[in-house]
């Protein structure tokens, strides 16, 4: 599975990453600002570049740049997942994504629904890794982590958990309840079943 990593416009300075970037870095418009500042070079910029910086985009003049008018009709982050999409690549991490405007973190959310059967996703953030499940999922974590369950759609049917203090078995969620916010893992790694609707998996960081 090719892997992207897509970053979002954020103004975090102390925030270093803990992940490996092995496949293509791409930076949705003002995302390049951050990989400026930690020394990271993006393969291509995709956006309507209102929220890029001069610095940024002096120092990254040689990179290819997909440049959309103002007026569109999406996000700069949903063009960079579509370009992903498009280009064949399904396992696609989204940095800095959720922790900014909540007009943005909600519209991040939201729009991965779209995308969901063509490709993976894992949002990951100064505070938070979230992953989307349509059926399973394994994650690794550390002992004691902070784990919440919260159904995007209207309710989802867990038919298991392993590895989380308080089990989830053949149970309805509903988005509007609290009953999966505040888990704690009690492995180093998590797994998930469900058997309808979509679920992020949201460990605290």
């Amino acid at each position: 599975m090719n892997k992207a990593y897509i970053f979002c416009n954020n103004n975090y300075k102390n925030f270093n990453l803990d992940i490996k970037l092995d496949g293509m870095i791409i930076a949705a418009d003002g995302g390049a600002n951050y990989l400026q500042r930690q020394d990271l070079k993006p393969d291509v910029i995709i956006g309507d570049m209102d929220s890029i910086n001069s610095k940024a985009r002096s120092e990254f003049v040689n990179t290819k740049i997909i440049e959309y008018p103002a007026d569109k009709d999406f996000s700069d982050t949903e063009l960079a997942i579509r370009y992903c999409l498009k280009n064949n690549f399904s396992d696609i991490t989204i940095i800095n994504s959720v922790d900014g405007a909540l007009s943005h973190t909600l519209a991040n959310l939201f729009i991965i629904e779209n995308y969901l059967d063509k490709g993976k996703f894992r949002l990951y953030n100064k505070n938070s890794d979230v992953y989307f499940i349509k059926n399973e999922i394994v994650v690794k974590t550390e002992i004691d982590d902070k784990i919440s369950l919260i159904p995007i759609s209207k309710s989802v049917f867990v038919e298991k958990t392993d590895g989380l203090k308080f089990a989830l078995h053949n149970e309805n969620l509903g988005r509007a309840s609290s009953r999966g916010i505040s888990n704690r893992a009690k492995r180093d790694k998590i797994f998930v079943k469900i058997k309808s609707g979509i679920l992020l998996l949201i460990r605290q960081l």
